[in-house]
């Protein structure tokens, strides 16, 4: 019995759809509806034996593939659906990874989950892609960057006492989403155009590393309640005086507004959303000549993001009376 016999599309539950799809990506929402679709028949028997329901939010990943159409034409509208898919998943096999590690004693049906929705990734991609193709020894070397990465967040999470440098912040960010990189190199085998692999692999990369720290810039305080750590953390809990070792339990203990107000205060945020704005700069010259309007739109936004959250910063380091109650 098919999963669209079992699970009728009446029954399925669409996800939140993400201020960037509808703000800034509007026209792609006909193909995440499409996509999700797909998901949704996919993974509402793994919830069905799992016993667990989950609020999904459908973002950037849920159209990936399609922000490098035009760079690869020639590719069927069915492939282009079939790495949507897998992307969707993969990005929850990702955040489970993430889950685990942030939570390892609340665990429950995580890994079992994170098991089944890789399975499902990994279907979509081989409706498209024959094992024999060479395809999977790029897949396999981006999930170990993703192994990797998370084993490194680990250690450093429970070892550091030092400050991270740059370049493993940027090894670390890049490398825990290595998995989007498989979508570009599936469309460059499936194109016939591997050239093109390694140049949109870089900026993948330096986009990723981007992304990754607007994400913790501006999640610093939750991140520091529930004892997470982060370049921008790490930095601050070290340089700052707060605690001698930056490792979560000691983070927790720290008084959430005396960060704050060090952050505030001293152009720490804003000198990492500018190496990060630097990072969108080199994500685009990585791919600079090719026909990636989609993809560069994306980096647009997420630089332009950037730049708003490094300015806000400094509005509030340069007139700290007054905006006092938002350095809290």
């Amino acid at each position: 019995m098919s999963h669209s016999t079992r699970f009728p599309e009446e029954h399925m539950v669409m996800p939140l759809i993400s201020p960037l799809v509808t703000s800034d990506f509007p026209e792609y929402l006909p193909i995440v509806r499409s996509v999700w679709k797909h998901v949704q028949m996919r993974f509402t028997p793994i919830e069905a034996l799992i016993g667990t329901n989950r609020q999904s939010r459908a973002n950037h990943y849920s159209f990936y593939p399609y922000l490098f159409r035009k760079e690869f034409p020639q590719i069927s509208d069915s492939c282009y659906e079939a790495l949507a898919v897998a992307s969707v998943f993969y990005l929850e096999y990702v955040c489970l990874l993430d889950f685990i590690h942030d939570t390892p004693n609340k665990v429950m049906h995580a890994p079992f989950l994170m098991s089944l929705v890789h399975e499902q990734g990994t279907l979509a991609l081989a409706s498209i892609l024959p094992i024999e193709s060479v395809f999977w020894e790029y897949f396999t070397q981006y999930h170990h960057q993703t192994v990797a990465s998370m084993m490194s967040d680990a250690n450093a999470h429970s070892n550091s006492n030092r400050v991270f440098t740059e370049e493993e912040f940027i090894t670390r960010a890049s490398g825990k989403a290595a998995l989007s990189k498989m979508v570009t190199t599936a469309l460059a085998i499936l194109g016939d155009n591997t050239s093109r692999i390694s140049c949109l692999a870089e900026s993948q990369d330096w986009f990723n590393a981007a992304f990754q720290m607007y994400d913790d810039v501006k999640d610093w305080r939750e991140d520091l309640i529930c004892g997470r750590s982060s370049y921008l953390l790490n930095h601050v809990m070290i340089e700052g005086g707060f605690i001698n070792k930056a490792d979560r339990n000691e983070c927790a203990q720290v008084i959430p507004d005396d960060v704050g107000q060090y952050i505030y205060r001293s152009g720490v945020a804003e000198e990492v959303l500018n190496r990060a704005i630097e990072w969108c700069k080199n994500s685009l010259d990585a791919v600079d000549g090719l026909d990636l309007d989609g993809w560069i739109r994306l980096v647009k936004v997420l630089q332009a993001r950037l730049e708003r959250l490094r300015n806000d910063f400094s509005r509030l380091r340069l007139a700290p009376e007054k905006h006092a109650g938002k350095l809290r």
